[in-house]
């Protein structure tokens, strides 16, 4: 991706999303159900569809023309004419609410992404198993719990925030750089949408609130307990490093020093569970009559973004599968998280990183744009923290001698300590929401699993050595994988996006086609040839390219099909249509062909190129045999992160299988189709933003 001068400037100048010819939509959704339909069910949805599509209904229009319209040409108008009346595109808000603020289940483990990092090149103070007094665990999958903070956590900490501020600082003063994909420029909306963003909970349906004001201070959580930490002095200076690690300082001494009388409830653990009872809780909390806690949910509301500072850690000896796993979840499952928030930095006692957010205002690609420019910034060799060397300090010196020579720019300006937040009287009935919560955060972490496969052997270089674009290498990948596990083939939803346009977000790649299920035939069939098999494998990687780049045009099935629903259930109807019943139109969106071709079982999303991410997710919602996937395709590696269900409930899902068998299936490809390569890689289609 190459960059412009500067963001935001040709937001405006970019295209409105299209709304896509009805006739092209339909033949689409049709040709997308051919993998999963027998001929006798296509031909049943195809009916239904024509039936749909029938010029049934003499209008005339509002320009005295009589014109004969099917049920659909009837919505398509309603739609039409609504993208009329909308800012910036007619599906950003329905989006917003459809997709995530609608949604009622817990964002804890289900919808949150999340991201870990690298380790630090150089930390110090490490702790392991023996500086605790237990054994090492098998594998190094376990946590350390309850063994306080160190400094080298708060310096770390300190730089993340630092770094992110500065990022902030690009965004608010309009000096982000903007992208390109290749010569033209996509809309850099979303990156206004990552600081001073939070999730409202609501009956029904939340709101998204974003402060409009200049972010001035972060929210620090320890012990489940909030803090206000100012991110700049009284006159608007930015903090260096020393002085925020003095801030963080305090916010530490300050919750050691508390007893257990007087921490504040847990009430973050809320913000994880089911939003109609978090809705419930914060209506009663922020009631005119409890005034601490109405200040502290507009302190939140105002905050830049959230970070955790953990009293657990992952033991030096581990191997970062532990931190994962509670980086979403916390050393008790839903503690010391304020899920609501758009971006919550999370560093355990030993200095590992992660971040994890709430996801309806950006797509995970934008924070991750945020945090690979932190982790780079932060591992940078010559800003390394040493344990012998203080980091740079306006206010220390001015605290031993009334002056700072190095920096007198500071030597009349202050900061404030940081402040304690409250809930002030919480009911027995909000309590009880608490360990409701912690009961259904609690299962949801016993029930779900989520792994990584680091993957060393080849990369995108050698991938595009087979004429394929990469992002098909991995949709086919996976696809043959979850064959080979499940015995058949799975509805897939990869994200397309669609920033080309303006306040353009997200479409569904139906990645599953007829030319991926030959593929998969070709590849479990012991008589097929590998020039069998090349020819299918690259029959499917051309139709998944031109499927990519339909998607990314906007031009793709499923938000079409979800505008004219909406356009069915929400749009009145238009002054010179005649009465209609929409029967049709109900047969085509009740269709059992939807559900089955929608019913995603592998979810799927890439990120860009990058060595600094060892694991990524959003979640995964699909109980039965459905994986959550998020994937990033180096030059000489592949990754990913693999999330789904276990227990009872889970049916034949198996996450450690998966990997397992996408492993084999990495070697496979390579082994089956080496002798294909061509060593000047060819130009291939780019994979997704």
């Amino acid at each position: 991706m190459e960059h412009a001068k500067r963001a935001f400037d040709t937001d405006s100048t970019l295209p409105r999303l299209p709304i896509p010819p009805l006739k092209q939509t339909m033949d689409r959704y049709v040709e997308s159900l051919k993998p999963h339909l027998t001929e006798t069910e296509l031909q049943e949805t195809q009916n239904k569809i024509d039936r749909f599509l029938a010029p049934r209904f003499e209008v005339t229009d509002n320009n005295g023309q009589k014109i004969m319209y099917s049920e659909a040409d009837l919505l398509q108008r309603r739609l039409i004419e609504f993208e009329k009346t909308q800012q910036f595109s007619w599906l950003e808000l329905w989006w917003e609410e459809m997709a995530y603020l609608s949604w009622r289940a817990p964002l804890f483990i289900n919808s949150n992404y999340w991201l870990t990092f690298t380790p630090y090149p150089k930390p110090y103070g490490q702790i392991g198993y023996r500086d605790v007094g237990i054994e090492p665990m098998e594998s190094g999958r376990e946590v350390l719990t309850n063994v306080g903070f160190s400094e080298f956590q708060v310096r770390i900490a300190a730089g993340i925030i630092n770094r992110a501020v500065d990022f902030k600082d690009m965004v608010e003063n309009g000096l982000l750089p903007a992208h390109l994909v290749g010569p033209k420029p996509i809309c850099m909306n979303q990156f206004k949408r990552i600081f001073g963003v939070t999730r409202l909970p609501r009956p029904e349906r939340d709101e998204m609130f974003k402060y409009t004001g200049y972010t001035k201070y972060a929210i620090v959580m320890a012990r489940n307990q909030l803090y206000k930490v100012p991110l700049y002095t009284n006159k608007g200076q930015r903090l260096l490093d020393g002085d925020l690690e003095d801030l963080l300082t305090k916010v530490i001494e300050n919750v050691q020093r508390l007893k257990d009388n007087e921490l504040e409830p847990p009430i973050g653990i809320l913000t994880g569970g089911h939003r109609d009872r978090w809705a419930a809780a914060y209506a009663e909390l922020a009631q005119h009559t409890n005034p601490e806690a109405l200040s502290t949910f507009q302190e939140i509301q105002h905050s830049a973004f959230f970070l955790s500072l953990e009293d657990f850690c992952l033991p030096k000896e581990g191997d970062d599968y532990s931190f994962q796993r509670l980086l979403k979840s916390g050393a008790i499952p839903g503690h010391n998280r304020w899920y609501d928030k758009h971006m919550t930095m999370v560093i355990d006692r030993n200095g590992n990183f992660g971040a994890t957010g709430e996801h309806s205002p950006a797509d995970a690609v934008v924070p991750a744009t945020l945090y690979n420019y932190v982790v780079t910034k932060v591992h940078d060799a010559k800003n390394l923290i040493q344990k012998d060397k203080p980091t740079p300090s306006a206010f220390r010196a001015i605290a031993r001698t009334g002056l700072n020579k190095d920096h007198p720019e500071y030597n009349d300006d202050s900061v404030e300590d940081p402040v304690r937040l409250k809930f002030g009287k919480v009911s027995t009935n909000v309590m009880g929401m608490i360990k409701e919560t912690e009961i259904e955060l609690k299962n949801i972490e016993a029930e779900s699993l989520s792994i990584s496969l680091q993957y060393p052997k080849y990369g995108s270089n050698f991938i595009k050595k087979l004429k394929v674009s990469p992002d098909a290498y991995f949709q086919m990948a996976l696809q043959l994988t979850y064959y080979k596990l499940h015995g058949k083939l799975a509805p897939t939803y990869e994200s397309a996006s669609t920033r080309m346009y303006q306040h353009g977000r997200t479409e569904t790649i139906r990645s599953l086609t007829t030319e991926m299920a030959t593929f998969i035939n070709a590849m479990t069939n012991p008589r097929a040839s590998d020039i069998e098999k090349y020819n299918a494998f690259t029959a499917a990687s051309k139709k998944h390219s031109q499927m990519l780049r339909i998607a990314s045009s906007g031009n793709g099935v499923d938000r079409h099909m979800l505008g004219l629903r909406l356009a069915y259930s929400r749009l009145r109807p238009l002054g010179y249509e005649p009465y209609c019943d929409f029967a049709s139109a109900l047969a085509v969106f009740s269709d059992p062909a939807f559900t089955k071709s929608s019913t995603w079982k592998l979810s799927t999303s890439g990120l860009f190129p990058n060595e600094l991410f060892s694991h990524t997710g959003f979640g995964c919602s699909e109980m039965q045999e459905g994986y959550g996937m998020n994937y990033t395709i180096n030059p000489n590696s592949l990754r990913i992160g693999i999330e789904g269900k276990r227990g009872p409930r889970a049916g034949k899902s198996d996450v450690m299988k998966f990997r397992q068998i996408l492993k084999e299936v990495f070697d496979e490809l390579q082994n089956t189709f080496s002798r294909f390569a061509i060593e000047k890689p060819v130009s291939t289609i780019s994979s997704k933003l």
